[in-house]
């Protein structure tokens, strides 16, 4: 059986479809394990980390087994609040979920202990549109500027 793909171009399911559609179901929880590790660009070790299983049962979820209903709960969670910051999630081009989130907690450490999804994931997102905001802001500074990188721009330190 091969993997379900969700592609992130046009005709990608909004989030209430993606949330609808992750159940107890086999496809449904290989769906949205897949979408999990695409948008937090997890591996399975890290993705069994997420929900406290082994590796072996990630794998064997991909392969169609149908999560436990707890598990498929937390990973519709997961999910749609994704779903909420897609945009800002995937405009990234790093390892979100091994970001900061609060102090030295990462994002996937705070999903792992089991914190709101939509909670945790608005907080990144929030990280995440205020680093934006500073790079553009420094990008407009920088535009129009002449002389090379390793030249130091003595005038803007006063």
């Amino acid at each position: 059986m091969s993997k379900p793909r969700i592609s992130s171009g046009t005709g990608t399911p909004t989030r209430d479809t993606l949330g609808s559609m992750i159940s107890s179901a086999p496809k449904d929880s290989a769906v949205g394990l897949e979408v999990v590790r695409e948008k937090l660009r997890l591996s399975v070790a890290e993705t069994a980390q997420l929900f406290g299983v082994t590796p072996r049962t990630i794998y064997s979820w991909h392969s169609g087994s149908a999560a436990c209903p707890e598990h498929a709960e937390r990973l519709r969670e997961i999910v749609q609040a994704l779903g909420l910051y897609k945009d800002i999630i995937t405009s990234e081009g790093g390892r979100v979920a091994h970001r900061a989130v609060e102090g030295r907690t990462t994002l996937l450490q705070m999903l792992a202990q089991g914190e709101n999804a939509q909670v945790a994931i608005s907080r990144l997102a929030e990280i995440l549109g205020g680093e934006a905001t500073q790079r553009e802001r420094l990008m407009q500074r920088l535009r129009g500027r002449t002389g090379s990188l390793d030249e130091a721009d003595f005038n803007t330190l006063d």
